[in-house]
């Protein structure tokens, strides 16, 4: 029994799981640029 996958669902939950990480890298890698300055 295969149930039909909304791709527009899982794409958006993935973004949700993975938007989070990108940011803690992105704000880390602005606080070492400016610390090493």
């Amino acid at each position: 029994m295969n149930l039909p996958v909304d791709v527009t669902s899982v794409t958006h939950s993935v973004q949700l799981a993975v938007a989070p990480v990108f940011l803690l890298t992105a704000v880390a890698g602005m606080i070492s640029a400016v610390a090493g300055r």
